[in-house]
């Protein structure tokens, strides 16, 4: 303490010097602290390198965009437990752009559907990206898997079996958003070794739980594809609505829709040698579309038949008006424990020719609506046209019904009739 001139004391205060070395003092003091706080605030930014890999944690796979964005096209999935490249992410780093295999294109970062062993934030950002094509499949840019199954004939021919799209399967052989199947095949006695040398053709026949053929397609040269295709494989999307495409063999396979269940694909090799089978090979597979009706672990037991097609029980042959009506339940009365009944009509060609607007929930269940009985969707007061103004014309026509009973499962039918 000093004394002052009139007899008082003053505070010591401290040099210049002193004062610098407070102030750094606080100033790191405040910077650590801010540190700190941010670290608890966000501990990624530990994580200072940007990630090598991915993996797909999501039990449905992860979908993969043609840009970042749900508005965007799906351009594919990838199965659970398969790696990904990351490459690049955006602003706000709600998406990130992967590679895995001939796959490219932004998924969401979704913790509990993707992991990364880095941290995102550090990857290239993205402004504007331009959105991705959608790849066409040919079948040389594929990643391809064989599906589980049996058969062949090692003697006379070459081939790895059915194969599939790798990015369109789970382990379990279920198909989710898209489908189709390819034969890689050539014969022995062929002079080389490339597909469909020495072969005639080759088959693909698909059948439902219940046994029955729903497709059954021939290919007559490489590359054979279950749904044809020629720089490359046809690929089915499994969308509400969609039907097993027209077969094209001898036998009639009726146009049916494509439903959530298990199915049987066995494909038939001939080769140039001989008319009848070299060889075959088998594989189940199934289809769990989140679009499509049914479920592939419901029973199908209930009963379901076509009731009546025209005004007059004229068989399948229909002149002056038409009725669809279709029977359905799952106990002792029509409609007993059933959701409800769709109906679809397509023409020779495989084109829709209606659609009823909304499902019947009660009996009877009639194409065409009705209360006390069906409506008789008579052609010459209709001037000759379906309800969505297609003229009607003569010649063979496709129904097809779908009914859903309270517990899940689902059954199908498809009638031909024709018009005269």
């Amino acid at each position: 303490m000093k004394t002052t001139e009139n007899g008082g004391s003053a505070s010591r205060e401290p040099s210049n010097g002193w004062r610098t070395v407070c102030k750094v003092a606080i100033s790191s003091l405040v910077l650590c602290l801010t540190v700190l706080l941010y670290l608890l605030i966000d501990p990624t930014v530990l994580q200072a390198a940007p990630p090598t890999e991915c993996k797909v944690i999501a039990a449905d796979g992860l979908n993969v965009r043609a840009a970042p964005g749900t508005t965007y096209a799906k351009i594919g999935r990838i199965p659970k437990d398969a790696k990904a490249i990351p490459l690049a992410t955006i602003s706000g780093y709600q998406w990130i752009l992967v590679r895995a295999g001939r796959l490219e294109g932004w998924s969401y970062t979704n913790s509990a559907w993707i992991t990364c062993n880095g941290n995102i934030k550090q990857l290239p950002i993205k402004t504007n990206p331009t959105p991705i094509p959608t790849p066409t499949a040919t079948p040389y840019q594929v990643a391809y898997t064989p599906l589980p199954g049996g058969g062949g004939n090692d003697d006379e021919l070459v081939s790895d079996g059915i194969l599939v799209d790798q990015a369109m399967i789970d382990d379990d052989a279920t198909f989710w958003d898209q489908i189709y199947f390819r034969l890689i095949v050539w014969s022995t006695d062929a002079n080389t070794q490339q597909d469909g040398d020495g072969i005639q053709r080759v088959r693909f026949r698909i059948r439902n739980d219940n046994g029955d053929v729903v497709y059954d397609h021939t290919e007559l040269t490489a590359p054979y594809c279950s749904f044809g295709g020629e720089n490359g494989c046809n690929i089915l999307e499994l969308k509400s609505g969609v039907l097993w495409p027209p077969s094209n063999t001898p036998d009639i396979v009726p146009i049916s829709p494509i439903l959530n269940g298990d199915y049987q694909l066995r494909v038939f090799v001939y080769t140039d040698e001989s008319d009848d089978e070299t060889g075959s090979w088998n594989s189940d597979f199934s289809i769990n579309a989140p679009e499509l009706p049914g479920s592939a672990n419901a029973t199908n037991a209930f009963d379901f038949f076509i009731n009546q097609i025209g005004e007059e029980d004229s068989g399948t042959f229909v002149t002056d008006a038409l009725v669809f009506e279709v029977f359905a339940s799952a106990g002792e009365e029509s409609g007993a424990d059933i959701d409800w009944v769709d109906f679809w009509i397509y023409d020779a060609e495989g084109t829709q020719v209606y659609h009823k607007q909304s499902p019947e929930s009660t009996p009877p269940y009639c194409a065409f609506g009705g209360n006390d009985g069906c409506t008789v969707y008579s052609f010459a007061e209709n001037d000759y046209r379906w309800p969505n103004g297609a003229s009607i014309q003569s010649g063979l026509y496709t129904l097809i019904a779908v009914a859903k009973a309270n517990n899940g499962a689902v059954r199908a039918g498809s009638w031909q009739i024709e018009i005269q």
